[in-house]
Formats: structure tokens, sequence, C-alpha cells
């Protein structure tokens, strides 16, 4: 078999592969046609070069950094690709590759399969990836997506940051990187190059991180970011240097379609124009695990608010502890679940069926439209906002009250309803009540005790229908 080229500048064709050490420039004018990049290689694509059908394994890389320069059919088996400036086209991510764009990079057509990731970094721009079932598309700081199709079982994060570090390689055994991000505390037990272990603890501020890595159980070295500065810790030794080139700019998802079974994540960027299907889930903050690279990552993502967001016909949106849903819209068939320490802001219950958790919170109203809307409250302490538009067609369900023999609603305070249950009182403000109108409190044939729901209807009455349309009580 003939010597690999360090350098390509015509019409190359192989196979040729390139093993640790071993480097191949394709410069103006070259052409390489299905270069394999083994661990430790590496593919540059200089302005005017181009490749084909590479295949990247596991600790191989392949960087496309001058404009002019593209990378097509790359096949990432592990390795990694990045693209910061110039293009990629119809890139295939499988377990353990990522794909990289940002700067001036541009990509088109990536598909993440199983385990494979893309990062959208500060700059960079994708168009029309799919991401399988398994995979993942993080829109980090400044990075922009637009029309990302997620298949069921695939996910799209707006707002992560960093999937991937090309400054470290395992040599043996497993190797991880964990870390915190954006204002996240972790607590982890290590085992440092003394042989002694630890327990660190990591808060990460709100425009940075800190990770670990570990490499067969032991602490390699830390690498942190606190605004646009970055250090490096290893053997008690600390390294800082400025890294101007880190945005604040929340990453964007642009015309984003989610398939049954998928999710899109909130995680401090932006959604524009995202579009869920029934059986798919869009996800506010929490904690999040990501397979890239060989590396392992859990982000924790708190502090976030998403709004104006429509939760439609089969799909669930889950508002995570620490985050707020603001002004979200449930239409019928959709479902808010407002899980404990989180908190719902001004929502619209159109139909659809808002959740509140044990130690979920509700902030200022909720308001009723369309029929059919449901609000499930969990625990035993009610919601203090004012809910609003309350109608004959609408149910508030109490998910861990036991309906006692006797028990009824009643309104003796103007906007008050209470319900009283085996001796306890529960208070609702609901905006309309009027002393004297008629509520409902049942235990049918679908209520039965220890923990199913108990539920509060509004009676429809001569006296409610006078007031919904408009009349007086009689």
């Amino acid at each position: 078999m003939s010597t690999p080229p360090d350098y390509i500048s015509g019409v190359t064709s192989g196979p040729f592969t390139y093993t640790s050490g071993e480097y191949v420039g394709v410069v103006s004018g070259g052409l390489a046609y299905h270069m394999t990049i083994d661990n430790g290689a590496n593919e540059y694509l200089d302005g005017g070069g181009s490749a084909t059908v590479t295949t990247v394994n596991k600790g191989g890389e392949v960087d496309v950094e001058a404009k002019g320069a593209v990378a097509s059919g790359s096949l990432l088996y592990g390795g990694v690709q990045s693209v910061t400036a110039g293009g990629a086209y119809d890139t295939q991510v499988y377990t353990g590759g990522v794909e990289v764009v940002a700067s001036a990079g541009v990509d088109y057509h990536t598909t993440i399969n199983k385990s494979g990731g893309e990062a959208v970094d500060s700059g960079g721009v994708t168009y029309d990836s799919t991401v399988e079932k398994g995979g993942t598309e993080a829109i980090t700081q400044g990075g922009t997506a637009s029309g990302t199709a997620v298949a069921a079982g695939g996910r799209i994060i707006a707002g992560a940051q960093f999937l991937y570090d090309d400054s470290f390689s395992a040599t043996s055994g497993t190797a991880k990187a964990v870390g915190v991000y954006k204002g996240g505390v972790e607590t982890i037990n290590v085992t440092l190059k003394n042989g002694k272990t630890e327990e660190i603890t990591n808060t990460a501020t709100a425009d940075g991180f800190v990770r670990q890595y570990i490499e067969n159980g032991v602490l390699d070295y830390t690498l942190t970011r606190n605004g646009n500065v970055l250090s490096f810790t290893s053997g008690g030794q600390t390294y800082t240097t400025s890294s101007p080139d880190y945005s604040n700019t929340p990453g964007t998802g642009n015309e984003i379609t989610v398939a049954s079974g998928g999710s899109a994540v909130f995680a401090g960027g932006t959604f524009t124009n995202l579009t869920v299907a029934s059986g798919g889930e869009e996800i506010i903050g929490g904690n999040q695990t990501v397979h890239s690279a060989g590396y392992t990552f859990h982000f924790k993502f708190t502090g976030l608010t998403a709004s104006d967001t429509v939760v439609a016909n089969g799909v669930k949106e889950i508002v995570n502890s620490g985050n707020t849903a603001l002004s979200a819209t449930i239409s019928a068939g959709g479902e808010q679940i407002v899980k404990k320490g989180a908190i719902a802001k001004s929502s619209i219950i159109d139909g659809g069926t808002l959740d509140l958790a044990t130690g979920g919170k509700l902030a200022t109203a909720v308001t009723f439209t369309g029929t059919g809307g449901e609000l499930e409250i969990g625990g035993t302490v009610t919601p203090t906002a004012t809910i609003s538009g309350f109608t004959t067609t609408d149910k508030i369900k109490f998910l861990n009250i036991k309906s006692a023999t006797g028990a009824h609603a009643t309104v003796t305070t103007a906007g008050v309803v209470t319900i009283i249950d085996g001796g306890t009182d529960y208070k609702l403000n609901i905006a309309g009540a009027t002393v004297g109108e008629s509520f409902h409190f049942s235990s049918n044939s679908i209520l039965t005790a220890g923990g199913t729901p108990s539920i509060m209807d509004r009676t429809a009455s001569a006296s409610v229908t006078a007031l919904l349309s408009g009349g007086k009580a009689s």
C-alpha cells in the first residue's frame, strides 16, 4: 500500500488511513476522497480544499477552518469534526462522535444518530439537521440552528454550553468529563493523583462552568470558566488565560420541529417557531445528561424563564425546579407539569391540563379559556393565585386530598371558594365567585380513597348560568 500523502493539492482518492501523530492537509484545489482518520491523527482543510466521505474514528479529528473549505459526507465514529470557517454537508454523527460548528462555520443536513452530538457554538450556524433517537443537538451561547428536525427519542438543547473539549484525550480505561453550568452546583467524590479521595463541590457562575476530567477514577484536571476567564488546574497548579471569543448571547433555534417522543430543552437559549408534535416534550431547565465524544456531561439549569410557549395537543411542557414558565397557553390535549420548586406565571388553560406538583407554585393569575380545561393540584396546599374564567366545563382536581363523607364547597366571601373536607378547609381564589353561588365537590365512582383525585366541578345552576350570560343571580 502506498504511503498516505501529507498534503493534497489535486484529486486524491483513497482509501488512505492516518494513525496517531499523522497529519494530512488539503490545500486550495485539493480534493480528498475516502480518507480514514484514526486516534491521534488529523485532517485539515485549507481555503479551497475539500474532503469527501472521510471516516473519523475515536480520537481522530477533521478541522474545517478556512473560508472556502468544504467537508461533505463525513462519517464520525467517535471522532470530532470542527467547522469554524467554510462549510460541511451531509455529515453522519454516530456513537461517541461530535460535530462542532462555531465562529464562521456553516453546516447543512447533518444527521445526529444515537449517542452522537452536534454542538453549535458562538457564531456557528446549522441548517436542516436531523436528530435521531438518542442523539443530541446543543445550541450553545451565540450559536444558531435553523430547521432542525428532532425525531422520537432525539433531543435539542437551546442554551447549553460545550459538548466537547478537543484538548482531552483518554489513553486507556474509562474517561469522562463531569461539570456544572450557568449557576449549577454539584458535589462529586473523586480520587486525586496523590491517591487521596476527596469530596469536591463545584459552583458555576451564571456565565461560566466548572468541569472535571476523570480517567480511570482519578481526577486528571479541572477546567473553569468565569465570564471570559478560563482556568486550568492540575497537580495543585492553576493556569489562567482570557478567552475573548466567549459570547453571552443565548443560543437560538429557528423553525425547529420535534416529533412524537422527541424533546426540546430550554436551557437559557431561545426557540423561535418551535413546533412539537403530539407525544413530544418541551423541557424547561433541570438536570440534563449528554454523552458525547466519549465524555459524560451533567448539566443543571436553573433560573431560566420560558415565555409565551404554546403547549399543543399531546405535548407535555415540563417546568423543572428553579425555573419558570411565563404566559404559557395550554391547548386541549396539552399538559403543563410544574414540578417541585418550579413556577408557572400567568398560565392560560385553553382546554388543556395544568398539573401543579407538590411544591410547585402558581404565580399571578391562572386563566381558563375555551372549554374542558383542568387544573390538577398536588399536595395538600392550595395555590393563592387568582383563578379566572372558570366555567361549568372546567375542573379542578385535588390529587392528594381524600374526599370525606359530607365534603362540600361553599362561597361565604366573594371570590373565595372554600372546600370543607372532613373538618379541613381548603380555599381557592376564583374570580367572579359570589356569596351563595353553587359549587359541587364530588365523590363519584371514579374517585376512590387512597390518593385517587377528588374533583371540584362548578355546578351548572340557574344562578351561574345567569352570571355567565351577564344577567343577575336570582
